[in-house]
């Protein structure tokens, strides 16, 4: 995982070994959390371990499992929750800077609402992809970064398993980090293209946190209501039903750019 400075050394390592000693006080889900630090177990996968302060992140794979799986885990579960205890806001959305925009957008909602397949679609189109899943902003910043080599389409299963079909995003239209010029929110129904304000446009922030139970269980959340309110005072947030067309986002590009 990159440092902090532009061109520093990794601050994270991704060590294999024994996840002991972290003793637990709280539990949701998969999310053990202790003053020490956060173990979070995908029963007969892989159990993660991380530490305040620390430089490494424990990883305890159980015998058999399928090391797919246990990469999908690593990126869409453990990462998340150590940039949560590091300070940094992780939306669950995917961002991308489409041709002739300057400022880059976050589209987020829930799983399985289409975000994938419309960043497939605005890659096609020559976008150049910022984060394919979760969207990682520095405190009080709207510098946006993430993982944009691979977009990960949900496969067909039976199991209740994450599973993930990986599609390579070529090197040219991959960004390290871009400032978000808007959110927009995809939904299923009401207006095409809809602005929100106040307390609606809060509310679609706080339902599109990226593994949501991370802060809660660390007692972050309190402490960042003002940061979120501060945010929104800068970024615009769109309801749009999920038809929308790439040439109707180019429209709205333009409004927000």
């Amino acid at each position: 995982m990159p440092g902090d400075e532009a061109g520093g050394h990794a601050d994270l390592w991704i060590v294999r070994e024994d996840a002991e000693g972290v003793g637990v006080h709280a539990e949701v889900g998969r999310y053990l959390v202790s003053d020490d630090g956060i173990v979070i177990d995908v029963p007969g996968i892989v159990l993660f371990s991380y530490r305040h302060g620390t430089a490494s992140l424990g990883v305890q794979v159980h015998p058999g499992a399928e090391p797919e799986l246990v990469e999908t885990m690593l990126v869409s579960t453990a990462l998340p929750a150590v940039l949560w205890m590091r300070g940094r806001v992780v939306l669950h959305a995917a961002v991308a800077v489409l041709p002739g925009m300057r400022e880059a957008i976050a589209f987020a909602g829930p799983s399985g609402c289409g975000k994938s397949s419309l960043l497939q679609q605005l890659v096609r189109q020559g976008a150049r992809i910022v984060a394919e899943d979760a969207c990682v902003l520095s405190p009080g910043e709207l510098m946006a970064c993430g993982l944009p080599g691979l977009i990960l389409m949900r496969a067909a299963s039976s199991d209740e398993l994450d599973r993930r079909i990986e599609v390579p995003v070529a090197l040219e239209q991959q960004l390290g980090s871009a400032r978000l010029g808007a959110l927009v929110v995809l939904t299923d129904r009401g207006e095409p293209v809809r602005r929100l304000r106040g307390a609606a446009a809060l509310e679609a922030l706080l339902k599109n946190l990226h593994r949501p139970s991370v802060p809660r269980l660390l007692g972050q959340m309190p402490g960042l209501l003002p940061q979120f309110a501060l945010l929104l005072r800068q970024l615009p947030v769109y309801s749009v039903h999920r038809s929308i067309g790439v040439e109707e986002l180019k429209g709205l590009s333009r409004i927000v750019d």
